[in-house]
């Protein structure tokens, strides 16, 4: 067929196309969270070396690997900048600083619970003073003010104790700075194509069968696939980490500074200094220990639950997390029409006859084909359809 379009085409019929208007059909899939990564263009020639090649590549077969890699680079080499560009700036260029940015934020977790330890120690021990000590020296805390002061202090004091122990694993951490430079790697080596090894073992593997398995001879697709399903686990494990602590560091510190920036009055009431002087030490203890909420231990907390929702925001922007897909990549093909219009002009025309002759009272009837000249107008001549293969890459 490839030598009737090019006789075609040389006899001075020319050849038009609806390809224009099917490649923006095409794009017009595309969308924000959807990118259409078309591949190289399959004629009639290259369906050809392709098929042949993927009929003497089998299994057991000693096919020429420098061949199939000549063939795949001539059909991919004109198209693998853009296709890379694509897999660099929708998927590796957002992917690296997602990585990194929850490191950071893993690390400023860590940080914030390390650092939270001893001031809450230290505020443990004024809180375990006074409601061991004073308290029961004096009898000056059942009174409902000063009680539900203490309660609320001992709520807090219980939490932290769990709060300050809590570290995001050095396990997941160490795969985030892993992936880290898998996608690095993966946004240099985007417009790889395979080696000859590589390549033959696709076809002796019977992975080419239609012409959207083409895009198997392109790496970066099937190193994509493998990194996005690493990147979703560890984006899942921080999504969950976040939703198992966020509610007792943020009640916590919800409650700390609640407390801390109380008014003392109903204590000081209950107290009552003037008639009880030895209550003003319980008192001082009790000022003590909101200075000391507000002054070291607010701050620690605080960067604990910005950290908790750092995590959170930063995988909402995302492509990963619970009840996301994370990045889908479906191979396609679409096809355009190609003809060519034949104007009025002088073509052979036949016909079937069939006449019986009779001779001494036999008869035999046969058939013959007649030729004779006739005028053809406003025909058209269909060539095969050009194939486009394509992946729907949804983020």
């Amino acid at each position: 067929m490839s030598v009737f379009w090019y006789c075609m085409n040389d006899s001075g019929f020319p050849t038009a196309d609806d390809q224009d208007k099917v490649r923006k059909t095409l794009q017009s899939k595309a969308k924000r969270k959807v990118l259409i990564i078309e591949g190289p263009e399959i004629n009639e020639d290259s369906y050809s070396k392709l098929m042949a090649i993927r009929k003497s590549c089998k299994p057991g077969s000693s096919c020429t690997g420098l061949q199939i890699q000549e063939t795949i680079s001539n059909l991919f080499a004109p198209y693998m900048a853009e296709i890379a560009r694509q897999f660099r700036e929708g998927l590796f260029v957002p992917w690296v600083p997602l990585l990194e940015n929850l490191l950071s934020i893993s690390n400023d977790f860590n940080t914030a619970a390390q650092n939270l330890g001893s001031p809450f120690l230290g505020f443990k021990s004024r809180y375990d003073y006074a409601t061991q000590t004073s308290c029961v020296e004096l009898g000056s805390c059942d009174r409902p003010a000063v009680s539900s002061f203490f309660k609320q202090v001992g709520d807090i004091v219980n939490n932290i104790q769990l709060i300050y122990k809590m570290r995001a694993p050095d396990t997941a951490s160490n795969l985030l700075t892993t992936y880290i430079k898998e996608a690095q790697d993966a946004n240099t080596a985007a417009e790889e194509l395979p080696d000859e090894s590589a390549s033959a073992d696709l076809f002796r593997g019977g992975e080419i069968q239609t012409v959207q398995d083409l895009f198997k001879f392109v790496p970066i697709v099937d190193r994509t696939f493998l990194l996005q399903r690493k990147i979703g686990w560890v984006v899942d494990f921080y999504a969950g980490y976040s939703a198992e602590n966020r509610d007792i560091v943020t009640s916590t510190f919800n409650s700390l500074v609640a407390v801390s920036d109380s008014s003392s009055a109903a204590i000081e009431k209950e107290l009552n200094i003037k008639e009880r002087p030895e209550n003003d030490d319980l008192l001082q203890q009790i000022i003590m220990m909101k200075t000391v909420m507000r002054r070291d231990l607010d701050d620690h907390l605080s960067a604990l639950k910005q950290a908790l929702k750092r995590y959170d925001d930063q995988i909402a922007k995302s492509s990963f997390g619970p009840g996301k897909s994370g990045v889908v990549m479906e191979p396609s093909v679409i096809g355009y029409q190609r003809w060519a219009k034949i104007p009025k002009m002088a073509m052979p025309c036949s016909k079937q006859i069939t006449k019986t002759f009779n001779k001494s009272g036999f008869s035999k009837t046969f058939s013959f084909t007649e030729y004779s000249k006739c005028m053809f107008e406003g025909a058209t001549a269909y060539y095969p359809k050009l194939q486009i293969p394509y992946i729907r890459l949804t983020m």
